[in-house]
């Protein structure tokens, strides 16, 4: 009875190669991005006016997508430390300026107790998701998908060709 036992785990193990599995991939860090700023965006924060904790929320949700983004200690540096490091990923442009204009404002919410406009929550929050948007990492499996159907319909050509020379 061991003996059989034994040799079932053994030839499970042989055939999943591991004893546990191994964890999946982690998500990339845009989707990740994208769910909390869903979720932050879809809160009641604003309508009670608890735009430190909106802010604070919103600098965290990007900062933590420049660690798993860019591999910047973001969580760990000041603004202006994150921008420095930023520079070297980032072209001088729009989406540094953009994120810099953010990051500020967060931080004038956060320790001025400033209150932000309307329209600078608005902006706060398209510049949030763009920076996001525009600076994430394209895979290349949408390609493989449209070679999967060059190869298919190549491969349709030369049996169809074959049909015919065989007729």
């Amino acid at each position: 009875v061991v003996a059989y036992f034994a040799y079932r785990f053994w030839k499970q193990r042989q055939e999943r190669g591991y004893i546990f599995k191994p964890p999946p991939p982690p998500k990339p860090a845009h989707l990740i991005a994208f769910e909390a700023l869903e979720k932050l965006y879809n809160s009641d924060l604003l309508e009670r006016r608890e735009f430190k904790q909106f802010f604070s929320e919103l600098s965290e949700i990007i900062r933590t997508y420049l660690e798993g983004r860019y591999f910047i200690s973001a969580m760990e540096e000041t603004t202006l430390e994150i921008l420095r490091d930023i520079k070297k990923h980032l072209k001088a442009g729009d989406l540094s300026k953009s994120l810099a204009d953010l990051l500020t404002l967060s931080d004038m919410i956060k320790f001025a107790k400033y209150i932000p406009k309307d329209n600078e929550i608005g902006t706060s929050k398209n510049a949030a998701w763009s920076f996001v948007e525009d600076t994430r990492i394209e895979y290349e499996k949408e390609l493989e998908s449209e070679n999967d159907d060059e190869i298919s319909n190549i491969k349709d050509e030369k049996e169809e060709l074959v049909i015919k020379d065989t007729l």
